[in-house]
C-alpha cells in the first residue's frame, strides 16, 4: 500500500488513539474481497437514461431497452453483482462506484515512530 509521513507534536498516545479509530468507508478495488452481497435489481437500472446500455453491457451487466427504460434482459428481475468473499473484477468495481456501493475500507496503520527529543526510534506492532 501507500506510505506517509506525518509530523506532529502531540504526545504519542493521542496520535496512536486518532489513528486507531480512524476508518473511512472507501470503494473497494479490483482483486480485493467482497464483504458482502450486492444485487442490481430492475428498478435500479430503470432509472438510468438509455444511453447508459452500452456502458452497462461493456461492465458484464445484462440489460437492454424495454419500451424506453433500461432493464435486464430475459425479463430478470435482479443481477448479482459480487458475492460475500469473492474476489471482485475491475468490471464489478465500476459498477460499485456507479451505484454508490462502498465496501472497502480506509485504515491507517502506523508501523514506527521517532521522537525527536531523545532520538528514539521504535518498531510498533505488526
Amino acid at each position: 500500500g501507500s506510505v506517509g509521513l506525518i509530523l506532529t507534536s502531540r504526545p504519542r498516545d493521542e496520535v496512536e488513539s486518532y489513528f486507531s479509530s480512524l476508518v473511512e468507508e472507501d470503494y473497494a478495488r479490483a482483486g480485493s474481497k467482497a464483504s458482502q452481497k450486492f444485487v442490481i435489481t430492475n428498478e435500479m437500472v430503470a432509472t438510468h437514461p438509455v444511453s447508459m446500455v452500452e456502458q452497462f453491457r461493456k461492465l458484464g451487466l445484462p440489460v437492454e431497452v424495454q419500451n424506453g427504460r433500461v432493464g435486464l434482459i430475459g425479463g430478470k428481475t435482479e443481477h448479482v453483482v459480487c458475492k460475500e468473499g469473492v474476489t471482485l473484477s475491475a468490471e464489478a468495481c465500476k459498477l460499485l462506484v456507479h451505484f454508490g456501493v462502498k465496501l472497502a475500507e480506509f485504515r491507517v496503520k502506523l508501523i514506527c515512530r521517532w521522537s525527536s527529543g531523545d532520538g528514539d526510534f521504535q518498531m510498533l506492532d505488526e
